[in-house]
């Protein structure tokens, strides 16, 4: 099982991570969860959630979907 993982965005030592992972004990789900940390926070290594779901395979395709046709049609 695999967790795909990546940094969208960072600013002024402010990040934002989003990863994507089958859920092992659900068929065709996958956790999608985005986290944000502070380089200046009292403990800089913690990771705060800001969005945690488990959406069956159709739903993720939606969300790419969506996200993907905003990119490509301001292109």
């Amino acid at each position: 099982m695999t967790t795909h993982t990546a940094r969208f965005l960072s600013a002024g030592g402010f990040h934002y991570d989003v990863s994507c992972a089958p859920v092992q004990a659900l068929a065709e789900q996958f956790n999608v969860c985005i986290t944000t940390q502070w380089d200046d926070a009292r403990r800089p290594d913690d990771k705060q959630v800001d969005l945690n779901l488990t959406l069956s395979r159709e739903q993720l395709g939606t969300l790419v979907d969506v996200l993907q046709r905003s990119i490509t049609e301001t292109a």
